[in-house]
């Protein structure tokens, strides 16, 4: 019921990318620590596959595809 509204999707994405951005800000002010680059590879990835994996993500996303 919640996942329909899309509000409290786009703020859960909101808040992963927040806390994404402070272990950047961590890593550079106390030691280069590269696992930062996986997790921020799997925010990414996740986020591109929501636009699909969503409930008539695959149709929409054909059909703007077909209007170009």
């Amino acid at each position: 019921w919640l996942g329909q509204l899309g509000e409290f999707q786009t703020r859960a994405f909101s808040l992963i990318g927040v806390l994404l951005w402070l272990q950047l800000v961590f890593a550079l002010l106390y030691g280069e620590d590269p696992t930062w680059i996986a997790d921020v590879a799997g925010f990414v990835c996740g986020l591109l596959m929501s636009f699909v994996l969503v409930q008539g993500g695959w149709r929409k996303l054909r059909e703007k595809l077909q209007q170009r």
